[in-house]
């Protein structure tokens, strides 16, 4: 075994003999295969090296994801110091049509050359932080003054807020969550 992939409380260890070894350096995965046609209800990975692998200091295994004839789409990678990962499918959006082919790849390559995708990745998790930090400012934005009628930036650009408004704001934020994970990485507006 090479390597190995785990779907979150939906499988058992998958090896990479389990994969089709399209070349000496890639594998594909038929994940409608393994689950049906409900395939974009799997939301995570783990991707493990297990103890021994043959990959050597200079390379990762990069995961990435294939819906219907879209792009492969990368999500992560491990490597020698970083033997495993869970990582997050996130499915594009038309994804749910039941007759559409679903692909997990897994490729080797360079450390040097994940490690440029790992660093565009942690720019999005900026991203998705910034989002959050829009979603809550709107939120308290959206108090004004009761007794005056005066919007927030009728106050000297002062935020008056209600004491539990943070309250407030993550009960609203886990519901929005809970319907629709994937609400803050649609949203395409920015402060």
């Amino acid at each position: 075994m090479f390597f190995g992939v785990c779907f979150l409380k939906r499988s058992f260890a998958i090896t990479s003999s389990d994969f089709v070894q399209v070349d000496p350096t890639h594998w594909v995965l038929d994940l409608r295969q393994l689950v049906g046609p409900n395939f974009y209800e799997v939301r995570d990975i783990c991707l493990f090296l297990p103890s021994g692998s043959g990959i050597d200091e200079a390379s990762a295994l990069s995961l990435y994801i294939q819906a219907g004839s879209g792009p492969w789409e990368y999500r992560g990678c491990v490597c020698r110091p970083r033997p495993s990962e869970v990582f997050p499918l996130q499915w594009p959006l038309s994804a749910g049509d039941p007759g559409m082919a679903a692909q997990i790849g897994v490729t080797l390559e360079p450390l040097a050359k994940a490690a440029q995708r790992e660093e565009l990745v942690a720019g999005s998790k900026e991203d998705f932080a910034k989002r959050v930090a829009v979603d809550l400012f709107r939120f308290m934005e959206s108090f004004h003054d009761t007794n005056t009628g005066a919007s927030v930036s009728q106050l000297g650009g002062s935020l008056v807020i209600p004491a539990d408004c943070l309250d407030k704001w993550f009960t609203k934020f886990q519901h929005k969550f809970r319907r629709d994970p994937e609400f803050l990485t649609r949203q395409t507006n920015t402060l």
